[in-house]
């Protein structure tokens, strides 16, 4: 749960997008956890071995991994297989990584900037918002907002790389929580969405 998966968590909470993140790192769970934050200990891989029905991305409608390793391109390869009806979208690092990755039915997401940048990172939230249904008008207010507040926050924040896996799920109101939490539905879609 490095600055790109929490730079896309940020804009999904701007749009009450319910998420949850992953992280290997316990200490970076930990710190997450004590601000209330939907962030668990696991990685991409781990996620995938477990059947889908008992992980946290059953009822997924979305997931993005923020890493550009082979073993979580191959997992994000293998849960497209296993849920065709899931959106996986995937940061890649050159061409040759996206081609192989969209033949797979994996959405890559290209260029893959300095991971410390998140601000060079945003083509990866838009994306996500795109595929949650948002209008390009308000994707691209939303970008041109979370742009400026990124470029202040470079500005005067060290680096904190990390990667990251996010699952988008349907919103039910009846399970959301406290905090940055909610239940809101894009626009034109009565399902909603949420990531875990």
């Amino acid at each position: 749960y490095g600055r790109i998966a929490k730079m896309i968590t940020t804009v999904l909470d701007e749009r009450l997008v319910r998420w949850t993140a992953f992280d290997a790192d316990p200490s970076v769970v930990e710190r997450a956890r004590r601000k209330h934050l939907p962030v668990f200990f696991g990685d991409v891989r781990q996620l995938a071995q477990r059947p889908a029905s008992r992980s946290a991305v059953g009822n997924a409608r979305m997931v993005v991994v923020t890493s550009t390793d082979r073993k979580s391109h191959r997992v994000a390869t293998d849960f497209k297989r296993a849920r065709a009806d899931v959106a996986v979208l995937v940061s890649v690092a050159d061409l040759a990584q996206a081609q192989a990755l969209e033949r797979t039915g994996v959405i890559p997401i290209t260029p893959r900037l300095p991971e410390d940048s998140p601000v060079l990172n945003l083509p990866l939230a838009m994306a996500v918002l795109e595929k949650l249904g948002y209008s390009q008008d308000e994707i691209n207010l939303t970008m041109r907002e979370k742009r400026l507040e990124l470029l202040r926050e470079e500005a005067a924040a060290p680096t904190d790389v990390g990667a990251a896996a996010l699952a988008l799920h349907p919103a039910d109101p009846s399970t959301a929580g406290p905090g940055p939490l909610g239940a809101h539905p894009p626009p034109g879609d009565a399902a909603g969405g949420a990531a875990a």
